[in-house]
């Protein structure tokens, strides 16, 4: 399986994969035995006296990496002005809206009408901002190079705002959502069946069942940003190799059996 995140190595890679393969045998209720992995495939199991074959194939789509490490970016950017401007311990989640983005030369104005609203809420144990913008007098501003600046850098970027002054540790964190075009994630999950075709057929010994799992990596922890649409689901793939392919989501832990034409 191979993940296109760099901070993965090789022993995080295998760590996940028995994390997905226990999950995926919950997921269809199956108690396997006789388990290996001689890669490939990536798993053999027997179950119910049939032997299976399973491939994992990971996949993360780097315009969505990108996007989240603007986003971290952005985030860590602020949590490091509010430890410097701020002795009041929080924890907060950012909700950023779709692509926002703030120039270098609007991220100090953006810090700031940020530290504002939190200073403004900071007397509730929580508070959720659904509308950020509403706690700030928007009107025009004078940018330093003296042009005239309508609007906000908040209301413009940030879609709500999750606080709790109640914590001995002070740190922000981004969510996100990023999401695929119905035609693009079918064709991730033909060019993965491709893929593991060329992989797979170097494996020669008998098995009764032959599977692959795609692994789908994008998102956040608690963002709920992973649709399966019905093109999808009526979708037939087809491989001269597989008998049923799969779609995992990694962070919802939601298993999807496609559809597969003989």
């Amino acid at each position: 399986m191979t993940f296109k995140l760099s901070e993965l190595d090789h022993l995080q890679n295998k760590h996940i994969e028995k994390i997905v393969f226990r999950d995926y045998c919950n997921k269809l209720k199956i108690i396997p035995v006789n388990i290996e992995s001689p890669d490939p495939p990536d798993f053999l199991y027997t179950y119910k006296h049939e032997r299976f074959l399973l491939e994992l194939t990971g996949y993360y789509d780097e315009d969505c990496q990108k996007e989240e490490a603007y986003r971290h970016r952005l985030v860590s950017s602020f949590t490091k002005y509010y430890k410097q401007n701020s002795d009041i311990k929080v924890i907060g989640n950012i909700h950023l809206k779709d692509k926002a983005r703030v120039s270098k030369r609007e991220r100090e104005l953006f810090n700031r009408e940020l530290m504002s609203i939190i200073n403004k809420n900071l007397e509730y144990k929580r508070i959720w901002i659904k509308n950020p913008a509403d706690s700030l007098e928007i009107g025009k501003r004078l940018s330093k190079k003296g042009e005239t600046v309508v609007g906000s850098e908040i209301y413009k970027t940030v879609e709500s705002i999750r606080l709790s002054s109640m914590s001995s540790i002070c740190d922000f964190n981004t969510q996100s959502a990023c999401f695929f075009d119905k035609e693009f994630i079918i064709d991730v999950v033909k060019n993965k069946i491709r893929e593991k075709e060329v992989k797979c057929k170097k494996f020669n010994e008998p098995c009764d069942m032959k599977r692959i799992l795609v692994i789908h990596a994008n998102g956040t922890s608690g963002a709920s940003n992973y649709v399966v649409t019905d093109e999808l689901l009526s979708h037939s793939f087809k491989s001269d190799y597989f008998d049923n392919v799969y779609l995992f989501h990694l962070i919802d832990n939601d298993l999807n059996d496609l559809k597969m034409s003989i």
